[in-house]
């Protein structure tokens, strides 16, 4: 089936090619199309070619985690019931992960992670600390990169010109080390053990998974390649997948990107309902605008995304539920749209 979906794409990926045009991914199994970087002229030229049965801008999503709330009900939920997460796999798609840190299962010292970023070394996994391998750990298995370390979409990263360090073309790697510390934060939150100066995240017995986006920095800027990772985690789960080093299955996804009054992909959209039928579990925050109407952030407005929304309530009249009384902090709204 994907042999045929592939043979399918095949005359406009040539077609584009001809065009010129940079044809950076090519999905054949969470979706059918291709991610591409093209000038309006061969846009024009590239829909008329048999086959392409639409154009649409690619979902951009930059990092938006700014605050975590501790009043989820988590702990309860693992005294009560026995639920921490055990024997689930969560892919966390974001900067990278920083799995020399403690709290996700490495040495957690300096020098630990200066050996893993060193120059030269952030492109593989052959890193070592005191004749240890950093990557993977018992706690993040698994991991690719998608751009390698001097990737910026298009817009910021012209092929003509481009700025000193950055490339618009992907330069995929095995090495998910974190470059922006983004995706550390999340990673620790979703699923980061006991440390003496750090608590454990909402499901401590989790395995991760670092699904890296971003260059190094991993600035506040927006990224191309997220329907990448989510086809990733899908072929992951049918037994395709063979880049990166691969989880023996992807439970959940964590989204923590996203962009303001962004646009809708139909793309995305198919991408993440073939994720959900493999036996995934997608969840998006819904974005850090405050309380304003009609702010949700893409992709979390997905329809068959968990969408989820964390922030700070205004000064002014509300109904808040705590558990507990006279606590004045964050607390976090819950939506879901499934």
């Amino acid at each position: 089936a994907e042999s045929a979906v592939i043979d399918r794409q095949a005359p406009a990926v040539e077609a584009a090619r001809h065009l010129g045009v940079n044809v950076i991914s090519q999905y054949s199994t969470a979706a059918n199309g291709l991610l591409v970087h093209a000038t309006p002229a061969q846009l024009e030229a590239l829909r008329r070619v048999p086959g392409v049965a639409a154009i649409e801008p690619a979902p951009m999503v930059r990092p938006a985690l700014k605050n975590s709330v501790p009043y989820t009900g988590a702990d309860a939920l693992a005294a009560e019931l026995g639920y921490d997460g055990e024997g689930t796999v969560v892919a966390v798609i974001d900067t990278g992960v920083d799995y020399t840190h403690q709290h996700l299962g490495g040495p957690g010292t300096v020098p630990a992670f200066a050996a893993a970023n060193a120059p030269g070394m952030t492109e593989t996994i052959t890193d070592t600390w005191e004749g240890v391998p950093l990557f993977p750990n018992a706690k993040v298995i698994g991991g690719w990169d998608f751009v390698g370390p001097n990737y910026n979409p298009y817009h910021t990263c012209p092929p003509d010109v481009p700025p000193p360090g950055c490339s618009s073309t992907p330069r995929p790697d095995p090495d998910p080390l974190d470059g922006g510390s983004h995706g550390t934060h999340v990673s620790g939150i979703v699923a980061g053990m006991d440390t003496p100066t750090l608590g454990h995240g909402v499901a401590p017995g989790a395995k991760l998974v670092g699904l890296k986006l971003y260059g190094t920095g991993g600035g506040d800027e927006a990224a191309d390649v997220l329907v990448d990772a989510i086809e990733w985690c899908t072929r992951v789960n049918l037994g395709l997948e063979t880049r990166g080093t691969l989880p023996p299955r992807v439970d959940a996804i964590n989204i923590s990107l996203g962009e303001v009054h962004a646009q809708g992909s139909r793309l995305f959209d198919e991408a993440v309902s073939r994720a959900v039928d493999s036996g995934i579990v997608v969840v998006a925050s819904a974005g850090n605008a405050g309380n304003r109407p009609w702010v949700l952030g893409a992709p979390s407005a997905s329809p068959r995304i968990l969408s989820v929304a964390s922030g700070l309530p205004p000064q002014q009249s509300l109904s808040v539920i705590t558990r507990q009384e006279g606590v004045e902090t964050e607390h976090a709204a819950i939506e879901s749209s499934i």
